[in-house]
């Protein structure tokens, strides 16, 4: 069904796109110009990639440019060209996905575009009421057949995270506005893509993905937070294509897959918000920590990592400790310096979970 709903609309969405490009001649350089011509390629790649479309955050982008299309524009006939594609797109969205939010979100678009028809006002979209409790899913990496890194001292990366994630769901639990998940509660292998349909079943408001470093460096130490995107550097690549790697995965390369969906995510509210929530978590862990444990804080990086790609909310992937360094491996491997980890991870969230960025993002 959705196959065929792209190949109908397919010619009616290039030639929407040719008319938008022409009208948009008229605004030469200006923002809107920028916006019509980000939106129509970012619905271009919809309609060109099987791949691209099987990940529901890039419908998402695409529903997103055509938002800010339609705020930006002053010209009426552009804005309920917006709207019509917004509506669009978010029909199928929701007939892909299942979604409750995203059926609702398609509802609302269309029940918009049928109003404008009527009016010569266009009118606004209204922004939905926040849920009562925000839905945090917390992703312990790896487990079952798939032990992620081994430190030096034997300790398994897969049994470090999964104790924190439970010690932060915990924590969560205690607060009356925060519904915590864990992807696994186990010593069970879940898939990448499983671990983003979990996300998505939840209706997830935050996703966050607990992982333990490793480096060929022995002396690397310290925290690194990730957002998605291209790689900072060398290592960001190697560490993107470590955790990207299942054990008996057969299929093309994950990294350079999901490098191949990158290009459309700059100047996304979804990226601004991921950025905002891992300095958010960040801060608090260095707060946390930093004077009972020498803490090297590594800053912020992006890298292409799968599980990110996929979730469609504020996402980040947390790197908490190298256990490839001694140091770091032995402070893993006490109870005490976990749940400090898991208290500052937990305050962290609690912090943005308040925030208007999420009101926003929801």
């Amino acid at each position: 069904m959705l196959r065929y709903l792209l190949t109908r609309r397919g010619i009616g969405c290039l030639l929407w796109c040719c008319a938008l490009t022409v009208a948009s001649e008229a605004y030469s350089a200006t923002p809107v110009a920028d916006l019509a011509q980000r939106a129509a390629a970012c619905d271009q790649r919809l309609k060109e990639s099987r791949e691209v479309r099987k990940f529901r955050a890039n419908w998402q982008r695409c529903i997103e440019r055509y938002t800010d299309l339609a705020a930006a524009s002053s010209d009426d006939s552009v804005k309920r060209s917006a709207l019509k594609r917004q509506a669009e797109l978010a029909q199928e969205l929701a007939r892909r996905s299942g979604r409750k939010d995203d059926t609702q979100s398609a509802q609302r678009l269309t029940a918009l575009l049928t109003a404008s028809s009527k009016s010569p006002d266009l009118p606004s979209e209204s922004t939905p009421p926040r849920r009562a409790r925000v839905r945090i899913v917390l992703d312990p990496g790896h487990g079952g057949k798939d032990p992620g890194t081994v430190g030096a001292n034997g300790l398994q990366e897969k049994e470090v995270v999964l104790d924190v994630a439970k010690r932060v769901q915990k924590l969560l639990a205690q607060r009356e506005q925060i519904e915590p998940f864990l992807t696994r509660t186990d010593d069970h292998f879940i898939s990448l893509e499983e671990r983003t349909t979990f996300a998505q079943q939840r209706e997830a408001d935050l996703f966050i993905s607990i992982h333990a470093n490793s480096s060929p460096r022995r002396d690397a130490k310290g925290l690194e937070v990730y957002v998605l995107g291209h790689a900072s550097d060398d290592a960001a690549d190697a560490t993107a294509a470590r955790e990207n790697d299942e054990p008996g995965r057969n299929q093309p390369d994950v990294t350079a897959l999901v490098q191949s969906m990158l290009g459309d995510l700059s100047s996304s509210r979804q990226e601004e918000q991921s950025l905002e929530l891992a300095d958010t978590l960040r801060r608090s862990v260095i707060q946390k920590v930093d004077g009972r444990y020498e803490l090297i804080d590594l800053g912020i990086k992006r890298a292409p990592f799968y599980v990110l790609l996929n979730a469609g909310v504020p996402s980040i992937l947390s790197e908490l400790a190298f256990l490839s360094n001694p140091d770091d491996a032995a402070r893993l491997r006490r109870p005490e310096f976990r749940q400090l980890i898991a208290e500052a991870l937990a305050a962290g969230i609690s912090k943005y979970a308040a925030s208007s960025l999420l009101a926003q993002s929801n």
